[in-house]
């Protein structure tokens, strides 16, 4: 049996906590049912834990939920604060997908400011996560390549902002 650990903030600092919970074992119809953020944030997470790496499991998981959270009534800073959470979990990687939920995004019946929020949130977030691992991957190609010449791993690491066990990693 797969535990799940999950911690939650949306917005007002409110954190919730959910440790060693089965979702993997609590059904879906009761994590969907009313009008909780939280079970369809918990959602996300057994979406995320089912899919695993797959990218168009990911895809349909964040593409049915993006229609779940267009049907509730919350307000936009609320949505802004789940779409966040469910985008965290459900971070799709490949550009394709990214585009299609974008497009499916701008479909949805939903209020012009929704829909800019929306897609706002996934440019962004999209952007950022593109910028970091630009900046890893030009990082571990520095380090190889200081490596080559004999830098100590240790002034590497210092200099790289990668750990000690990456660039040991790196040295096998």
């Amino acid at each position: 049996m797969d535990y799940f650990f999950i911690s939650i903030s949306l917005g007002g600092g409110v954190t919730y906590n959910y440790k060693n919970f089965f979702v993997t074992d609590t059904p879906d119809e009761i994590l969907l049912s009313g009008e909780n953020r939280i079970g369809l944030v918990l959602y996300a997470a057994k979406c995320a834990y089912r899919s695993g790496k797959d990218e168009a499991e990911k895809f349909r998981y964040l593409r049915h939920i993006s229609d779940l959270w267009n049907e509730r009534g919350w307000s936009a800073e609320e949505k802004r604060d789940i779409l966040e959470a469910i985008e965290y979990l459900i971070h799709l990687t490949d550009e394709d997908y990214k585009r299609q939920i974008v497009e499916h995004v701008e479909n949805l019946k939903m209020s012009g400011e929704d829909r800019e929020m929306y897609k706002s949130i996934f440019e962004e977030v999209y952007t950022e996560r593109g910028r970091q691992d630009g900046e890893r991957k030009k990082a571990v190609e520095i380090a190889k390549n200081l490596l080559s010449h004999g830098i100590s791993p240790d002034i590497i690491a210092e200099s790289s902002g990668l750990s000690k066990t990456e660039i040991q990693a790196l040295m096998n």
